[in-house]
């Protein structure tokens, strides 16, 4: 079937582009790629390739645009992804899935097979490794830009399919005979279409909530909420479909029209005037959700919302946090400077990440018992004594610690926290610095706006490997510092004679 749908592409092809389409791959050929995968493919992708490996150099673009690979290149481009797969600063890059529950919310997957490329580090791939809604050998987009992640087709005879059916009904557009593109849009990217169209491709079922979306439900919003629609889309039915929504500092009061947002995944609402979001309790596939800077009191709504992963209910007027209980899956809260008083109910909530004001010795207490905690940033550190700062040693697994406005005789406090990699000073003062050699797994520190009386003895830590403050700081510390140490950043303005000393470092 492939074949002959292979033929038709070509025979409509032929009448703008010359061939372009490699010979077919051996049996041989497939099984040695296969191996060193450690994966075996679909039928219907076997059947692709022993039809053509790929497309040649000067090909439009088999796939939207998109070059077919070739055996050879899908393994270089493979290793490339297996590679980075492993990577946990990308891992933490956030993804989402279309629809819910299909594809594996990753940055990237070693089952994730590129059969297709734009030069640029976005693929078109085989999913082989689907989550627990989606199915094997499902076509799929992936790579550097592709933040959502949609199930373009089942497999990959539905897709060759399409794009045969695209070509004869001309929904498609020519660029100067060089390349080609789904849609009416000249050198549109593929991917960029895909927010568009329904999806999967020839498997569409329009949900119950998107034919509701129409003219008529429209007209019922508010003049405000027509404008704020009309800037996000071209048709008030893409609202639905979006998985990420930024709405910050709109002049929002009443957030009603989202509760037909129910697959929206990330959104930003800081800076608003909202007080009510019981709109929120349908949107269910929530993963990120700002709400800093809105005058909320209640936020027992978000109780429901149990695939939160990032809260943000900073400069808030919230009081009572004990909704957060129920979220088994929140990693990352912001609470800054809000009138919170008793953070006791954080003690299960398994965080990651944690953004808060500290008033009093009580507040203290209940962060240290926060035991899954590897980054704690206080904005506000007041109504404790310095001795009661040993309490943070209970947070045996912190790697990240930030605090602010706070004056420090020394940083014994912190030597028991082994696990320390990056230590930030704001706007605070240390009189000695000393403890900061005991600290072994130290790699970056950070005085911004932090005089350190005793600077130089930085110099003696030999973990240290990036340093960031003023540039009185840097250039004592620059000749004292028996390792390569990064100064790249500095804090504060500098003068001219300044610059050219601290530019000039860089040659050293």
């Amino acid at each position: 079937m492939i074949q002959t749908i292979i033929n038709e592409i070509q025979q409509q092809f032929s009448q703008h582009f010359e061939p372009f389409l490699n010979p077919p791959a051996t049996v041989q050929k497939i099984e040695e790629v296969e191996q060193k995968m450690g994966i075996t493919f679909p039928d219907d992708v076997k059947t692709l390739y022993l039809t053509h490996d790929g497309e040649n150099d000067e090909g439009p673009g088999l796939f939207f645009g998109l070059s077919f690979l070739s055996l050879e290149s899908m393994l270089a481009e493979w290793k490339n992804c297996f590679e980075l797969s492993d990577d946990e600063e990308l891992q933490q890059i956030e993804s989402y899935s279309v629809p819910e529950g299909a594809i594996k919310e990753q940055y990237l997957n070693r089952y994730w097979i590129p059969i297709a490329h734009d030069h640029g580090g976005n693929f078109l791939g085989i999913d082989l490794e689907p989550d627990s809604n989606g199915i094997y050998g499902q076509l799929i987009n992936f790579g550097r830009d592709e933040t959502v992640k949609h199930v373009i087709a089942y497999n990959i005879t539905d897709f060759i399919t399409f794009i045969a059916q695209t070509l004869k009904n001309g929904a498609y557009t020519i660029d100067e005979e060089t390349f080609w593109s789904y849609g009416y849009r000249e050198e549109a990217h593929f991917f960029d279409e895909l927010k568009n169209m329904e999806l999967p491709v020839f498997q569409v079922e329009a949900s119950n909530q998107q034919q509701v979306i129409g003219e008529e439900w429209f007209e019922q919003l508010s003049d405000k909420w027509k404008e704020i629609i009309q800037s996000l889309s071209e048709h008030p039915k893409q609202l639905v479909k979006s998985k990420i929504l930024y709405l910050m500092g709109k002049q929002i009061f009443d957030i009603t029209p989202l509760t037909v947002c129910t697959d929206v995944r990330e959104l930003v609402l800081s800076g608003n005037h909202i007080t009510d979001i019981r709109p929120l309790q349908s949107l269910l596939a929530l993963k990120k959700l700002y709400l800093g800077g809105n005058p909320i009191t209640d936020i027992v709504p978000l109780s429901r919302l149990n695939k939160l992963q990032y809260l943000n209910l900073s400069r808030t007027q919230v009081k009572d946090i004990r909704a957060l209980e129920s979220l088994i899956n929140l990693k990352e809260l912001s609470i800054e400077h809000t009138q919170i008083n008793n953070y006791r109910p954080l003690k299960d909530v398994k965080l990651n990440k944690l953004s808060v004001s500290i008033l009093n010795f009580e507040q203290l207490v209940s962060i240290s018992d926060i035991s899954h905690l590897k980054e704690l940033h206080i904005h506000l550190l007041e109504g404790v004594a310095e001795a009661d700062l040993m309490l943070l040693a209970k947070l045996n697994k912190l790697e990240a610690l930030t605090i602010e406005k706070f004056i420090f005789n020394d940083l014994d406090f912190l030597t028991q926290n082994q696990k320390l990699k990056n230590l930030t000073f704001i706007d605070s003062s240390i009189r000695d610095a000393s403890s900061i050699k005991k600290m072994t797994a130290l790699t970056h520190l950070e005085c911004n706006y932090t005089p350190v009386e005793n600077i130089e003895v930085i110099a003696e830590s030999t973990s240290l490997k990036s340093f960031t403050g003023s540039f009185n700081q840097f250039y004592k510390l620059k000749k004292l510092m028996s390792q390569d140490v990064d100064f790249s950043e500095i804090v504060g303005e500098m003068t001219t004679e300044e610059e050219n000393i601290w530019s000039s470092s860089f040659n050293d």
